[in-house]
Order: C-alpha cells, then structure tokens, then sequence
C-alpha cells in the first residue's frame, strides 16, 4: 500500500501533512490532492510505544485520491 511504502504501520495516527494539522482523513485527503501527483510530502505522525517522528515521501498518480 503507499502508507506501508511511506513507513506508516497499522495504527499510526497522521496528525500533520505539509504544516497542515490533520484532524480527520478528509484533512489528509485534501492535502494530498493539493499537493498532486509527484510532489514531495511530509508527515507528521504519532505511533504507540514510539511517540512522534516525521516520515518524507513521494506521491505517484495512484496516492492522490479523488474527489
């Protein structure tokens, strides 16, 4: 999937995207939509046992999701 490609695991939680807060996957969604296909994307995210780190990543055509 391009969450497990990026390095996110099940249950990590997205909590930023580009400086944007996300608060809900309509957030995130946008972003990713704004950002288009071939941008570079940042993330901020929090995972249990671990705490918070940022993950760097690439969108291809199939990451963008439509509207």
């Amino acid at each position: 999937s391009p969450a497990a490609q990026a390095g996110l695991r099940p249950y990590d939680i997205v909590v930023g995207a580009n400086g944007t807060r996300v608060r809900q996957s309509g957030d995130l969604r946008r972003v990713l939509r704004v950002a288009g296909p071939g941008a570079a994307v940042q993330l901020q995210v929090v995972r249990v046992g671990a705490g918070a780190f940022a993950v760097a990543t690439r969108l291809a055509a199939r990451d963008v999701p439509q509207r």
